[in-house]
């Protein structure tokens, strides 16, 4: 958010769990990994870090959840002892920070935009071009990411560095994702246009202009590849057909 930080939620409780400091300005995009295990985000600091949001002990979330009579009527008297006190609010969010040396192990790498290689601990502070928008990969191992400069990157999570620049778009690029089984990547732009990626090749393979004046904001491939929905500046949503780039449908 506009606080430079990223907040995990308790999506059954609807609670903030944790807040994850690092980034120097306001955060414009994250995004999960398939396994869920990792979350990377994107800031206008010109950096994505990446943060292993499974070393969050799940015990204690599961002692948040669990109100002083909702222990297991089965349990010895031993552990109902342990129970006591484990009220519905166990303490406050949970902060991390990279001031505290001890959870800088939440922090896997900070890729930059500036030097186009991972800074590692404590972030650098950026300095490149700001990020609008990042995706990881379906197997997790790459992250895309489009600029506020019209650039499109593809980063390699596990080495930590910059591997491919894809193109530009002419304006600042808005949106990016994988298609499902990672053959394909689409941007969008300010410039009112949508470009389909080789992701392996990092060639472009195809280009269409949205409605004039209009762009879109979020983008997305259907399961099966053969369909790209978009949600567009002039508050609609346009269904597309993802080999021609034709529009099917707005809703």
């Amino acid at each position: 958010g506009w606080d430079c930080e990223l907040r995990l939620w308790d999506s059954m409780e609807g609670k903030s769990i944790r807040v994850l400091k690092g980034h120097t300005k306001p955060v414009n995009h994250c995004s999960y990994s398939k396994d869920g295990k990792f979350v990377a985000s994107a800031s206008w600091d010109g950096t994505i870090k990446i943060w292993n949001v499974l070393s969050y002990d799940a015990s204690k979330l599961a002692n948040q959840r669990r109100g002083p009579n909702n222990n297991n009527n089965n349990n010895n008297n031993n552990n109902n002892q342990k129970g006591k006190g484990k009220g519905k609010d166990a303490g406050p969010v949970e902060e991390v920070s990279l001031m505290n040396q001890v959870d800088t192990e939440v922090l896997v790498a900070t890729l930059n935009s500036a030097n186009e290689v991972a800074t590692g601990g404590d972030g650098g502070g950026g300095g490149g071009a700001s990020i609008r928008a990042c995706e990881f990969s379906p197997n997790g191992k790459q992250v895309v990411s489009v600029l506020m400069d019209g650039q499109v990157l593809v980063w390699d999570v596990v080495a930590a560095k910059l591997v491919a620049r894809l193109g530009r778009h002419s304006k600042t690029a808005t949106t990016c994702a994988y298609s499902p089984d990672g053959r394909f990547l689409i941007s969008a732009s300010e410039d009112c246009t949508m470009k389909i990626w080789a992701a392996i090749l990092g060639k472009e393979l195809a280009q269409t202009s949205v409605a004039s004046g209009t762009w879109l904001n979020c983008v997305g491939f259907s399961g099966d590849n053969s369909r790209l929905a978009g949600g567009s500046s002039d508050c609609s949503i346009k269904i597309f057909d993802s080999a021609t780039l034709d529009v099917i449908a707005t809703m």
